[in-house]
């Protein structure tokens, strides 16, 4: 808003090279001068403006939240140049890779002849990173645009302003970028995936990681049911949560880092292990612990309902899928990803590991000391919660035990998405396993736009979560002469 004010005398460049100084990086490519002096004399001289354009355009929500007044606002809008500065962070680390890279490939050509055998690959990842630096100054007709890239931070509102996305840049004949929704990223964007681009394979190979290094925690993956909790601050994690196994004498064992900006490869062709990686697919885990929930029973079903809005959900891809048995794992059998600290490479199996530690495998020459084990990406969401805990039916048998819960998520969310008439991208769903025979799984029903919709709210309402019940009894034809024994078209696959 404080830029559409300011758009008749002051305009935001097409360009971050026209942001920053790109060649000056031992102050970290800083912002121009010029443009910095004359963006503050303009907030300063239209403060008051902006003020009431954005009091009046949230007249609403100043009235429901009390720390939204005036005094905020002007706040927001007096620091508002830091924090540009500050949102532009990702592009500096991004520049200072590629620049580091095409520097050090450059260093390499110059010193060994043309008939080298490793001349003409390296010649080939030379030009790729020069591409890559031209893209991120935003030169050619698709070079980065910087509304664009301010967009994918959340620093400029999109749909709903949700509060980033995760991106992921191709490298090869074309130069481009992709965004996606981090909870689709982190499936989509995961280490070693394939991903489609103009109409040409390219493979997620490497991280983006910023110059304060990446997000991590530490976490706990259960040596039994396989589950990756992470550890909440200050409190010790002492049962999993998904299957109640004493964690008191495991260490921490998992690396959880935040979704980064992955870099991708082109890829002509697809070896083995990429077949298997497609076919055996990732672990991906969904948790959510409730704060201060709105508690409700349901008579009619004997289950108890939570709701709660902007409830914090984690959701963690550990790797790939392993085995399903029963038996614990050993320290040296525990999933995940691996990276190069070196030369920020994802590697996808000990056999991966051994050749880049090889001889002329890192390029920043990596020992084994440089190489993080046991990695699992995750991404938080704050977004509005309804869960459901239904104790298991006595006519239920173990080995449909899982079945059972399936099928009710699933019918949930179906019913959901017609009553409350939402598009499928606008709520999702997820089993949570629970320590707990009588209930073992809680489902949970969550939106997919950050603040929330307020969909799921209405249906703290008795008589529309009743009018929920009784589509979903609708859905899967009950009392209806045309049943199906499991599902059809007409019900939980359409």
């Amino acid at each position: 808003l404080a830029l559409e004010i300011l758009a008749p005398t002051i305009d935001l460049p097409h360009t971050i090279t026209e942001l920053v100084n790109h060649e000056d990086p031992a102050n970290n490519y800083p912002l121009h001068e010029e443009f910095k002096r004359d963006l503050e004399a303009e907030l300063k001289q239209s403060q008051g403006t902006i003020v009431g354009a954005v009091t009046e355009a949230f007249y609403k929500e100043q009235q429901e939240f009390s720390w939204l007044d005036d005094e905020f606002i002007g706040q927001a809008v007096t620091h508002f140049v830091g924090e540009l500065d500050k949102q532009l962070g990702n592009w500096r680390d991004e520049y200072r890779l590629a620049r580091g890279e095409f520097d050090r490939l450059h260093a390499r050509i110059g010193a060994m002849p043309p008939t080298h055998q490793e001349y003409r690959q390296l010649k080939k990842e030379e030009e790729q990173a020069f591409a890559r630096i031209q893209y991120l100054m935003g030169q050619g007709e698709n070079g980065l645009d910087t509304r664009k890239y301010l967009g994918g931070q959340g620093f400029l509102p999109n749909y709903a302003f949700p509060r980033r996305v995760t991106r992921v840049q191709f490298i090869g004949k074309e130069l481009g970028e992709m965004e996606r929704p981090p909870h689709l990223a982190l499936r989509e964007l995961a280490p070693g995936n394939s991903v489609y681009f103009r109409r040409a394979r390219y493979q997620i190979r490497r991280a983006v990681v910023p110059r304060s290094g990446l997000e991590e925690r530490e976490g706990k993956r259960c040596p039994k049911c396989k589950k990756v909790t992470l550890l909440p601050e200050q409190v010790q994690l002492t049962a999993c949560p998904a299957c109640g196994r004493d964690l008191t004498e495991v260490a921490a064992n998992t690396i959880a880092v935040a979704m980064p900006v992955m870099l991708a490869n082109r890829q002509d062709r697809i070896t083995s292990d990429s077949e298997e990686r497609t076919r055996v697919g990732f672990r991906i885990e969904s948790d959510y612990q409730p704060v201060q929930p709105s508690v409700l029973q349901d008579d009619r079903l004997g289950a108890v309902l939570r709701y709660e809005h902007n409830a914090l959900i984690t959701t963690l891809n550990a790797g790939r899928n392993t085995s399903d048995t029963d038996e614990e794992e050993t320290e040296e059998t525990l999933a995940g990803f691996a990276l190069c600290r070196k030369c920020n490479t994802w590697l996808q199996s000990d056999k991966a590991i051994k050749e880049h530690l090889a001889e002329n495998g890192c390029p920043s020459q990596a020992t084994p000391d440089d190489i993080a084990r046991n990695i699992a990406l995750f991404v938080e969401q704050n977004s509005d919660v309804l869960t459901l805990d239904l104790p298991l039916p006595l006519s239920i048998t173990p080995d449909k035990v899982e079945m059972f819960y399936a099928t009710l998520r699933w019918t949930l969310l179906r019913a959901a998405l017609i009553y409350l008439e939402l598009d499928d991208n606008e709520l999702s769903s997820f089993m949570q396993k629970l320590p707990d025979t009588q209930v073992p799984y809680r489902l949970v029903l969550h939106e997919t736009a950050e603040g929330g919709l307020g969909a799921l709210a209405s249906l703290q309402q008795a008589e529309h979560w009743q009018g929920l019940i009784t589509t979903a009894f609708e859905l899967l034809h009950h009392n209806q002469d045309n049943t199906c024994e499991s599902a059809c078209y007409e019900c939980l696959l359409s």
